[in-house]
């Protein structure tokens, strides 16, 4: 279809044009104007006419550019939007001895985006390549190589065409300094030719070269010819003839179809008419098997004519061509030969996966020229593959589906999406995994409760005395977070209970008599504080986990060092390895292996280093594959170290392929990256090291545009250092130290002797118990008197503070019990009196004086020296304590109070 471009330059012919497929621009440079030269940069928005209304406009770079030329070479660097332009004519076309060039120079932000547009001339070093015009040039994108055939090397237009090939390393001029390189090919060589054609079938690395002729007006070619390896890596170059196309050509344009490997040629001359037909050969990335087939698309088709420039948009699966010379005059027309069915299969999408690292997506494809009767995708995971939509479940990874279309003519179209799966914000990639936390230690024997004291003997159960008040309980001190619980020391002898007069004869059970009024329960004297509880030996941080068992590794510098194992030849897993690091893979691109590799061994029989460098952690994958894997470590690292080893170079020399290592945190953010543009040398290059910080960095993803089995790397890493603060892999939690023992519950602090619970008073004698008559024949048992009042139970001292229970570690074990100091006697309960009818209880004997408080138990066991005791701010220690420290503990109304750290010296 005619492209009806808005604001198109002069007529021309013999300029070149390569094409922004992300863009839909195409760019165009010099060619010549009757008979003057030109060296105008022009640009073509919405070139396909499939993404808006196409328009030229006329570039202005700064700089001092090439001189006015035409019939010179022209490539585009994508990825950095650099048109590189070698060679050509300059002077004037009808002078009849233009001189050619072989100058090399570079367009910057070629495609009008992005900043101004600037000329940059290269000196590339070695011996260049003959000054010529009328030669054909290819790039390789991933190796940033332009490799140039034949052409015209004399001033004027025939007698000096050329067969020979030459390869450009750091064509753009970028990542190195750039080279020129003669290539002495294998093979059969091509006649020498002039106005021919070449296409590049990166994925196979074949340039196929079509068309041209010897002389003015000698015999025209029709014999393609492949040239194997064509940017000289990866084995030798080596021409191939693959048979005659159906029509031989000179002055044409050809353009490849990267997913269909296919070569389209339109236009020309054959020396007797010039053509406007449309032929495709088949099996572009193949030494045999070639098919050439005549289109017939539907609309007028342009003009026939020849010395013009065409392009193609493998998104749009569309070929674009402009100007040339009809036989009589110049054009300047822009056409479009669209696919008679053309598919697209969206746009790529990331998302974010839930708390499991999963997400669903649906894929759903849509139709942007023709009518497709059936679709049908592949991708990794793909299981229902027919349908316009698609629905998967994904991990957290990076994935690539393509959908082919087919219409009811059986015409295919295909087109590929990718899909990245995150994990979601605040979602933490998953941890560790935590190992098992070990049994909870048993808890510490509680100690011995002291020796309770005889007890006094029962005095007559005479008129129960008034219960004596139970002593305010003392208040209970802050409870501090539960540390190790400090040895329970002994409970202080409870105090003798008075003495309990003699069990009277139990007569008959008369009305029992007042139970003496228990003593008062000698204030239970402050409890301790309770040892301050110990305070909970911060419980001994769960035996400091046992220490964590032992917690793997230390904290601090860990080296990962693939020259200790025993690797295979090719690729051995390294799951096994890292794992024991408690580091995981994850993101690992389809049909590709992380792996170890043998410093002697060799990968599809390429060599990958000299027997004296160590082993490597790689990726192995196809030849031309993007690469990508993602290390994920068990905990957050302040930075990590890792080095790139030295490349060794061979008889072709070796290229390492441009990569990136990404440091994330937690959510996958990026937190720091680091890389190297593409390496391509005939001589050794020097090992580099490389740093990421973080804090916070919890996996470092790494991406490589290809694999090469030449340089066999794929990002190469020797030695990765540095795992900072990595504490092995939580030792399988230890297994929690089975708890730590409970942290041995940070031996219960004694129970400040309970404060040797302020001999609790002899009972009162309890009350003489009414001396209870002799249990004579069990008459009827008398009412029951009433209860004598029962001594008020001694005030039960102030239970200390209870200390603030020390920070709770987690819950350690607990420590042995302190002995309970041993409870004073009980004072004698008075006899039980025979038990004829339980007479009337006598009145409570006034509570027997309660009986002097049993001697108190002897005090438990000190606090050990190095306890830890928690006191809220004026709390006092027991003596021996020293305050080491301070912090403020939040309380339940949104305040908080401050706690004194004291420590037993």
């Amino acid at each position: 279809m005619t492209v009806n471009a808005s604001n198109p330059p002069p007529a021309r012919f013999y300029q070149e044009m390569v094409y922004d497929s992300a863009n839909d621009r195409a760019i165009m440079f010099g060619g010549a104007a009757n008979c003057a030269p030109l060296n105008d940069v022009w640009v073509l928005a919405h070139a396909s006419g499939l993404t808006g209304a196409p328009a030229w406009t006329q570039l202005t770079p700064t700089g001092v550019g090439p001189d006015a030329r035409y019939a010179p070479n022209a490539v585009y660097d994508a990825t950095n939007n650099r048109m590189v332009v070698f060679g050509g004519a300059s002077g004037g076309y009808c002078a009849g001895a233009p001189p050619p060039r072989n100058d090399v120079w570079v367009l910057t932000n070629a495609n009008g985006l992005g900043g101004t547009p600037a000329w940059v001339q290269l000196s590339p070093s070695g011996a260049a390549p003959a000054a010529r015009n009328s030669s054909s040039s290819v790039y390789d994108a991933v190796n940033n190589r332009m490799i140039v055939f034949g052409g015209n090397r004399t001033e004027g237009y025939c007698g000096g065409e050329s067969n020979d090939t030459w390869i450009l390393t750091f064509a753009n001029g970028l990542g190195g300094s750039p080279a020129w390189l003669p290539v002495s090919a294998a093979g059969g060589l091509p006649e020498a030719r002039m106005r021919h054609t070449a296409v590049y079938d990166a994925a196979a690395n074949e340039m196929i070269v079509f068309g041209g002729h010897p002389d003015c007006g000698g015999t025209l070619f029709g014999n393609p010819w492949a040239l194997l390896n064509a940017n000289g890596l990866g084995g030798t170059p080596t021409w191939v003839l693959l048979g005659t196309a159906p029509s031989a050509r000179v002055s044409h344009s050809t353009v490849v179809d990267p997913a269909q490997h296919r070569m389209l040629v339109f236009g020309g001359s054959n020396n007797s008419v010039l053509l406007n037909d449309i032929s495709v050969m088949s099996n572009t990335n193949a030494t045999s098997g070639q098919a050439w087939t005549s289109l017939a698309p539907s609309g007028t088709p342009p003009a026939a004519r020849y010395a013009h420039s065409a392009a193609y948009d493998p998104i749009r699966q569309t070929m674009i061509v402009f100007g040339g010379n009809n036989g009589s005059v110049m054009l300047n027309d822009t056409w479009a030969l669209t696919s008679s069915l053309l598919v697209d299969a969206g746009t790529d999408v990331t998302v974010t996966s839930n708390a499991i690292a999963q997400a669903t997506v649906t894929l759903t494809a849509a139709p942007v020229v023709g009518t497709p009767t059936s679709y049908s995708w592949s991708g990794p995971g793909v299981v229902n593959a027919a349908g316009q939509s698609i629905t998967l479940t994904l991990s957290v990874g990076a994935y690539t589906f393509t959908v082919t279309a087919v219409d009811g003519s059986g015409h295919q179209s295909s087109d590929s999406v990718n899909v990245r799966v995150v994990l979601p914000t605040g979602v933490p990639g998953a941890t560790g995994p935590t190992g098992a936390t070990g049994a909870t230690g048993s808890m510490g024997a509680t100690g011995p409760t002291g020796a309770t004291g005889p007890q006094g003997a029962i005095g007559a159960t005479g008129a129960t005395g008034a219960t004596g008040a139970t002593g305010a309980t003392g208040p209970q001190g802050a409870t501090g977070a539960t540390g190790s619980q400090g040895l329970i020391g002994p409970t202080g002898a409870t105090g003798s209970q008075g003495a309990a007069g003699p069990t009277g004869a139990q007569g008959p059970a008369g009305a029992t008599g007042a139970q003496g009024s228990i003593g008062p329960t000698g204030a239970t004297g402050p409890q301790g504080p309770q040892g301050g509880q110990g305070p909970v030996g911060a419980t001994g941080a769960t035996g400091a986990q046992g220490p964590q068992g032992p917690q793997g590794l230390a904290a601090g510098t860990v080296m990962l060092n693939f020259d200790s194992i025993s690797a295979g030849a090719n690729c051995t897993d390294a799951t096994t390895y890292l794992a024991q690091f408690g580091i995981t893979l994850s993101g690992i691109t389809p049909g590709s292996t992380v792996g170890i590799v043998n410093s002697a061994a060799t990968y599809n029989g390429q060599a990958t280093q000299a027997a004296s460098m160590p082993n490597v952690l790689t990726q192995c994958g196809s030849a031309g594959q993007a690469l990508s894997y993602t290390m994920n470590f068990p905990v957050a690292l302040d930075h990590l170290t890792f080095t790139r080893p030295l490349l060794l170079t061979g008889p072709s020399g070796i290229t390492h392929p441009q990569w990136s290592a990404h440091a994330l945190d937690a959510i996958g953010h990026e937190l720091a990256t680091v890389g190297e543009a593409l390496i391509s040398s005939f001589s050794d290059v020097p090992a580099q090291i490389f740093t990421l910080n973080g804090p916070g960095i919890r996996a470092i993803r790494f991406d490589s545009n290809a694999f090469n089995f030449a340089a066999f790397a794929a990002v190469l890493i020797d030695d990765v250092a540095q795992l900072q603060n990595l504490v092995g892999p939580a030792g399988a939690a230890g297994p929690s130290g089975s708890t730590g023992a409970a942290g041995a519950q940070g031996a219960i602090g004694p129970t400040g002797a309970t404060g040797a619970q302020g001999a609790v008073g002899p009972t009162g004698a309890a009350g003489a118990q009414g001396a209870v008559g002799p249990t004579g024949a069990t008459g009827p048992e008398g009412s029951i008197g009433p209860a004598g009042a029962q001594g008020a139970t001694g005030d039960q001292g102030p239970q200390g503070a209870t200390g603030p229970t020390g920070a709770t570690g987690a819950t350690g074990e607990q420590g042995p019990v302190g002995p309970q100091g041993t409870v004073g006697p009980a004072g004698a309960r008075g006899a039980t009196g025979a038990g004829g009818p339980q007479g009337p209880i006598g009145p409570t004997g006034a509570t027997g004086a309660t009986g002097a408080t049993g001697p108190q138990g002897p005090a438990g066991p000190d606090w050990p020296v190095g306890s830890i005791l928690l006191l809220e701010a004026g709390g006092t220690p027991p003596s021996g304590f020293v305050m080491v420290g301070t912090f403020r503990v939040p309380t339940a109304g949104g305040g908080s109070v401050t706690v004194n750290v004291w420590l037993k010296r």
